[in-house]
């Protein structure tokens, strides 16, 4: 039977990427991504940061160099795995729990070119292709090429 524990995530990695080998030689990549959500506040204005959710992913050989090498602080990052969460206690004695991803595969997202600061009430900046064609291109029922 397939494993239906499968997850998909895409974040920013909190730092760069870690490549390790266990005394056996097995290589493995560490990082860390979060993601969060965002929505607009109609009465500020402004988009406001909902809870961000942090996870621990570990790929094992195959690529493992490979992606630790790549992934900066800051980058866009996909990832698809098997999720684990693991209970601990904290040294305060509340308990705790930490979110894993066992991951399959992982990739850099490709990044924005620009940011918008337009609200989706005014729709202002929101089009990249607003500014019209740029010089020499084709206008009105000229064909595009």
């Amino acid at each position: 039977m397939r494993n239906l524990n499968t997850i998909t995530i895409t974040g920013r990695a909190g730092a760069d990427a870690e490549h390790r080998a266990t005394p056996g030689g097995r290589d493995s990549c560490q990082l860390r991504i979060c993601h969060d959500r965002q929505h607009f506040d109609e009465s500020s204005g402004q988009w406001v940061k909902d809870n961000a959710t942090w996870w621990r992913v570990t790929l094992w050989d195959r690529r493992a160099e490979e992606i630790a090498q790549s992934i900066r602080k800051g980058d866009l990052v996909t990832v698809t795995g098997r999720a684990e969460v693991t209970e601990f206690d904290r040294r305060d004695g509340t308990r705790g729990w930490s979110a894993e991803i066992l991951a399959d595969h992982i990739s850099l997202s490709a990044q924005p070119i620009g940011k918008t600061t337009a609200s989706p009430a005014t729709g202002a900046n929101s089009d990249p292709w607003a500014a019209g064609p740029g010089p020499g291109a084709a206008t009105g029922d000229e064909a595009p090429f």
